[in-house]
């Protein structure tokens, strides 16, 4: 009965071990945004920065995270829902960003976004 109940408390440890290790090399997440994200996020939508995204798109998701619950403050597109005005925009694949008129395909870090809005 002894080894079961040592058994077991290694194997929680382990568990949370494993979990922890996961949010810190950033597989999985808390679901926390810095600050940072909700100043980038408006400043960037004073700048007319644009993402055209779908909600079907797994990329396009791991985007949105970066912004969190400040996604919102962006001016978006979900090309899902309105795909003539993503044609229009000449928007190729999703995500892309439009900024200062240029199209950036592909997930973009908030550090890449910031350098080229100027926020």
């Amino acid at each position: 009965m002894e080894k079961l109940a040592i058994a077991s408390v290694f194997s929680i440890f382990m568990v949370v071990l494993l979990f922890y290790s996961l949010v810190a090399t950033g597989f999985v997440s808390l679901g926390t945004v810095s600050t940072e994200a909700a100043d980038l996020a408006a400043c960037m939508a004073e700048r007319n920065a644009v993402i055209y995204y779908s909600k079907l798109c797994s990329a396009c998701s791991q985007q949105k995270a970066m912004f969190g619950e400040y996604f919102g403050l962006l001016k978006s597109v979900d090309c899902a829902d309105d795909r003539s005005t993503c044609e229009d925009a000449g928007v190729r694949y999703v995500p892309t960003w439009i900024i200062n008129g240029k199209p950036y395909e592909g997930v973009q870090t908030l550090e890449k976004l910031a350098e080229l809005t100027d926020c």
